[in-house]
């Protein structure tokens, strides 16, 4: 939350950060969904419907922002080769 308002960061943003030590260190700021938003997505969370309705001034109800139970996610990072 300190950051983006450091940053002037109004929509979705990716912030990473690690703590070495008792210092915490800031790797990268991308303005976008991170990887892992597609959990909020499949929970039934429609973050960028609830950023449109955010700016249009609409009321959010309870429902459009409590995710479902159950829903787990699993990501693995893969290469595959093939000659020819």
């Amino acid at each position: 939350k300190h950051l983006s308002k450091i940053f002037k960061l109004s929509g979705p943003a990716n912030i990473q950060i690690f703590k070495k030590g008792n210092k915490i260190l800031l790797i990268e700021i991308n303005p976008k969904f991170g990887a892992g938003s597609i959990l909020t997505f499949e929970n039934g969370v429609n973050i960028p419907l609830l950023y449109i309705k955010i700016d249009l001034g609409m009321k959010i109800s309870k429902k459009e922002i409590t995710p479902k139970n159950g829903v787990v996610m699993s990501r693995y990072w893969e290469e595959a080769y093939s000659n020819g």
